[in-house]
């Protein structure tokens, strides 16, 4: 009997592991080395309306029941770039790259984020096995966080005008990366909690 409890939680927890990595199409996972180009903005558009550039950044989780026994949940939790929902129109924007390299900016700031509620998830993890609520409180505290964030940015540097305030931006970003690097999603290591 033991072994089929044991077999079981191993299929379900594999099936997880391999449905919860994959991205649909437009999707690109945060990474150090792989920035963003303008072929990930998928929507064209040609509007008076509209921002001239707009990402769209969804930071997602995929922490299950049995993840409270983990001592490393940063592959549960992703910080993706929607592409099939971020445009950037090419006929309106002078220097695109500068452009791009401002999303990736913001991009850098909910990695920031994803970083923040990966170790949150793993000081908390101990009541996953209550249920989801916390889960779902730390997700929602950090949507805000990132949103109110993003905003700051966008509005101390001036869209990306302010070139000062960029560099002042771009430093407090990589350090806060730097600081939580062990929460990464490329790190499976072990990682050791305070608590």
């Amino acid at each position: 009997m033991n072994r089929i409890i044991i077999g079981l939680i191993l299929i379900i927890s594999s099936l997880n592991l391999t449905f919860g990595q994959n991205l649909q199409e437009g999707q690109k996972r945060w990474s150090s080395d792989q920035k963003l180009t303008i072929e990930d903005f998928k929507i064209k558009i040609s509007d008076e309306n509209n921002d001239v550039v707009f990402s769209q950044f969804m930071i997602s989780h995929a922490i299950g029941g049995f993840d409270f026994m983990k001592r490393n949940l940063n592959q549960k939790i992703e910080n993706i770039f929607l592409g099939n929902a971020s445009w950037i129109d090419t006929t309106k924007v002078a220097d695109i790259q500068k452009q791009i390299d401002f999303q990736q900016m913001q991009f850098d700031l909910a990695e920031i984020h994803a970083r923040k509620f990966r170790k949150r998830a793993l000081e908390n993890k101990g009541q996953i096995a209550k249920g989801f609520d916390i889960i779902n409180q730390i997700n929602n505290d950090i949507m805000t966080e990132f949103s109110k964030s993003r905003l700051e940015l966008v509005e101390e540097t001036e869209s990306g005008r302010n070139v000062q305030k960029i560099v002042e931006w771009k430093e407090k970003i990589a350090t806060e990366l730097k600081e939580l690097d062990e929460f990464s999603y490329e790190n499976k290591k072990k990682i050791k909690t305070e608590k």
